[in-house]
């Protein structure tokens, strides 16, 4: 009996052992060195589970001090058979990847507890995580700054913030810059896109990283100059309420020490990991006081809203269509401005005009909404289309503001029945006074004879094209000049024929084309006038030459441009000036052969 249940205990660890061993997990993080408020990459992967349903990975209960988020799940399912002395052996492999963000609050030793994989009944369990995690240092060289509008903000409103980064050091030294912002997952934004000579700010988020466009310039503050990268998104403000937002950080690298690759380029060799923080601030959105809204108010919010009205006739008969075209233009959102109803505010009275119901689609053109609406005029005593009203609110002076079109002058006709001797000219006054007798005869006694008809004799009427004998009659020999004048016309059909080759092939050059070789060639210039400038102001000159021609290069001259632009930019942002030293020769030089070889492609 002992022997049996021997027997039988390990068949059941074996057992175990072997379903155990099916599924595996594992956990990695990212190398050394590990740095606090900093995210850190954990990734779980996973192997021997089944394609469906996925697996769920969920980490123990964590110690004070780490937040986890999960960034995503990469499934990699791979297949492959195979033919052996005609045994067919099919194999197919899945793997699960899970990654997640670590950020620890405060630095020191942490332990990340184990994470658990879950597929219908089985689970695995990996090893826990060990972490030692750094302080990051200030650089008294560096600030980050969010700037909130002074004004109060309301729903609907698209607030401009803007998110700064100062810097007094050598901006060559700076590598791996990027903001964190808590406000970016709270509200959304607007943003310009990015072009890949821009300079941009980068923000990590939640979903990703968010490139930010941006503009640079130089301020004094303290006696110290700093280079300032500012980035100008706007908040959409949906929903109302008193926002506590956590202070923005930026961290970067800056190099320490610089040495040459094997080809005698400068590349760093040693980096220091370097923060700066910003004040904690706070949001007050205020909802918008919809018991004031005059009914001209269809969601504007902004400022300096005017309305221009246009009508395409004004002289009409009454039940004319009349296409009315409104134009908004304003400092806020117009994509989410509408048209208010036509006969808000006492515009139009709906006994004395008609329009369409619903709402009306308008097209926004760069800082102007229009829309098309067709009105049409109910009563001969209109005179004008009077004053269209349109609201918005305005956020600085936290009320309605209401303006008025100009009112357009009509002339409106009675409808009037057409008549089939209306459409008879050219009769003679004899017959129309006939016509008139017959059909007052006609209609006296109340009643028109039954079967009666009336006809229209256009007997007399004028229906000749041309009447003169001397103009009908004359030699066709003798138009257009004589046989001379055609004789010259043949003559000269061949030369036009030539001309209009050449014409053509001139033609067929597209606008564009010389349009860029103009700029590229003046670009060019700019160049070469840069070598009598003062370093600085050259190397400012250069750059932005290289920058207009710069979407024309090609791939064998795009990447020594990037070159150029980067050393460029160095010189003309450097915290020291140059002087009235000029720029490098050699430096000017090759931007004179790129910029020359650009414009030699182009042409």
């Amino acid at each position: 009996m002992g022997i049996r249940f021997l027997l039988f205990l390990i068949a059941l660890i074996v057992g175990v052992a072997g379903s155990s061993s099916a599924q595996q997990a594992s956990v990695a993080r990212q190398q050394d060195p590990l740095y606090s408020g900093d995210p850190i990459l954990v990734r779980v992967t996973t192997k021997g589970f089944d394609e469906d349903p996925q697996p769920t990975c969920e980490p123990g209960k964590l110690p004070l001090g780490l937040t986890l988020q999960s960034v995503g799940v990469r499934p990699s399912i791979s297949s492959m058979t195979q033919v052996i002395n005609g045994e067919v052996t099919s194999y197919r492999k899945v793997v699960y990847t899970y990654d997640f963000h670590l950020v620890a609050e405060k630095p020191g030793n942490y332990t990340l507890p184990p994470f658990t994989v879950k597929q219908k009944q089985r689970a695995v369990v990996t090893q826990p995580l060990n972490l030692q995690v750094q302080k990051i240092g200030n650089d008294n060289n560096m600030r980050a700054s969010l700037v909130l509008p002074s004004a109060p903000v309301y729903t609907g409103q698209r607030v401009p913030i803007k998110i700064e980064w100062w810097y007094a050091g050598d901006p060559n030294d700076v590598r791996e810059r990027i903001f964190r912002a808590p406000l970016f997952e709270q509200f959304s934004f607007i943003t310009e896109p990015v072009a890949w000579n821009d300079t941009f700010l980068l923000i990590a988020t939640k979903k990703g990283t968010i490139k930010l466009k941006a503009r640079r310039e130089k301020r004094k503050l303290n006696g110290r100059e700093f280079l300032v990268v500012t980035a100008s998104p706007l908040l959409v403000a949906t929903q109302s309420g008193e926002y506590d937002l956590a202070p923005i950080t930026v961290t970067m690298n800056r190099v320490t020490r610089w040495g040459r690759d094997v080809f005698g380029r400068k590349q760093p060799t040693a980096k220091v990991r370097l923060r700066a923080v910003d004040e904690a601030r706070r949001l007050v959105i205020r909802p918008l006081p919809l018991d004031q809204a005059p009914a001209s108010f269809a969601g504007a919010i902004g400022r300096g809203f005017n309305i221009r009205v246009e009508a395409d006739r004004t002289v009409v008969r009454v039940g004319d269509p009349i296409t009315l075209k409104i134009h908004l233009r304003g400092d806020g959102s117009l994509k989410s401005a509408a048209l208010p109803s036509m006969s808000a505010d006492y515009n139009l009275d709906s006994k004395r005009f008609r329009w369409p119901e619903g709402e009306i689609p308008g097209i926004v053109s760069g800082e102007v909404k229009s829309f098309s609406v067709t009105v049409r005029v109910l009563d001969e005593s209109v005179a004008e289309i009077p004053p269209l009203a349109y609201s918005w609110f305005d956020p600085q002076l936290g009320q309605f503001q209401t303006a008025r079109s100009d009112p357009i002058a009509l002339r409106v006709q009675s409808a009037q029945m057409v008549r089939a001797q209306d459409v008879v000219s050219g009769a003679p006054k004899e017959q129309e006074q006939a016509l008139a007798e017959q059909e007052r005869g006609a209609t006296s006694g109340g009643w028109a004879a039954v079967g009666s008809t009336r006809r229209y004799d256009l007997t007399g009427a004028d229906l000749a094209i041309e009447s003169s004998t001397d103009k009908l009659l004359i030699n066709e020999s003798q138009r257009y000049g004589g046989g001379l004048v055609r004789a010259g016309i043949y003559a000269a059909a061949p030369l036009l024929v030539v001309f209009a080759w050449f014409w053509r092939r001139r033609a067929e050059v597209d606008p564009e084309i010389h349009r860029r070789r103009k700029v590229v060639r003046e670009q060019v210039e700019q160049v070469r006038q840069a070598a009598g400038l003062p370093r600085q102001e050259a190397a400012g000159q250069i750059s932005a030459a290289l920058r207009k021609v710069a979407a024309h290069a090609n791939g064998a001259v795009r990447g020594e441009v990037d070159n150029l632009l980067t050393q460029c930019d160095n010189l003309a942002y450097a915290p020291v000036g140059g002087g009235a030293e000029p720029i490098d020769g050699e430096l000017h030089r090759r931007a004179l052969q790129v910029a020359q070889a650009m414009a030699k492609d182009e042409s």
